[in-house]
């Protein structure tokens, strides 16, 4: 993972409401966004997958569903 998309996640975390697609707001969300972003900062070294990578771009492309 490159830096730029870590931070891109933290920044989604930070606003969840924003970043997130189907956030339901609450205090245990809030708390696990807190907590994720926390974990992605201290975190030592990211390793994704190019079928990750695949399915996110796909995924990228649907309209989400309300």
């Amino acid at each position: 993972m490159k830096p730029l998309l870590a931070s891109q996640l933290i920044s989604a975390l930070s606003i969840p409401k924003k970043g997130i697609a189907s956030y339901i707001d609450g205090k245990y969300a809030k708390a696990m966004a807190r907590e994720t972003q926390i974990s992605i900062i201290n975190a030592q070294k990211f390793v994704i997958s190019d079928e990750l990578l695949i399915q996110a771009t796909k995924l990228s492309y649907l309209k989400p569903k309300e």
